[in-house]
C-alpha cells in the first residue's frame, strides 16, 4: 500500500536529508506534502521534482497517512498533536527536539532535569 506522507519542516536541512534517504530507498509513496511552519516560499526536491511547500497552519491532516517532523519547536509539536488527533501516524523518532510536553504525547520518555 502506498503511503501519503507529509514532511513538516520541509524547508529545513534535515528534510533535505530525509528526502534523499526516501529516494534511495525507493519507498512506495502515493503522495508527498512539503509543509513549513511559516510562509511557504520554498520548494522541496524529491524524486527529481520540486514540491511546493505549503504552510502547516490549516493543513487537512486527513489527507495523509504519516507525518514526519523535520524541525523543532512548540509549533511543530502542536501540528504533530493535530495530526495525531486526526488519527494519523507520527513516528516518535521523528520528533527528537520537541519540548518535553510533546515528547510524552508521542510515547517518548520525558528528559530528566539535571541534578
Amino acid at each position: 500500500m502506498a503511503v501519503k506522507l507529509a514532511v513538516l519542516g520541509a524547508d529545513e536541512p534535515l528534510a533535505e536529508v530525509l528526502f534523499r534517504e526516501l529516494e534511495e530507498r525507493n519507498l512506495a509513496l502515493a503522495e508527498v506534502f512539503a509543509l513549513t511552519l511559516g510562509e511557504a516560499e520554498a520548494a522541496a526536491r524529491f524524486d527529481g521534482a520540486e514540491i511546493p511547500c505549503q504552510p502547516a497552519h490549516g493543513f487537512d491532516w486527513k489527507r495523509i497517512d504519516l507525518l514526519v517532523v523535520a524541525t523543532r519547536g512548540r509549533a511543530a509539536g502542536r501540528f504533530a498533536d493535530e495530526a495525531l488527533a486526526a488519527g494519523r501516524s507520527v513516528p516518535s523518532g521523528s520528533t527528537p527536539n520537541m519540548p518535553n510536553s510533546h515528547r510524552a504525547s508521542f510515547g517518548l520518555p520525558r528528559t530528566r532535569s539535571p541534578a
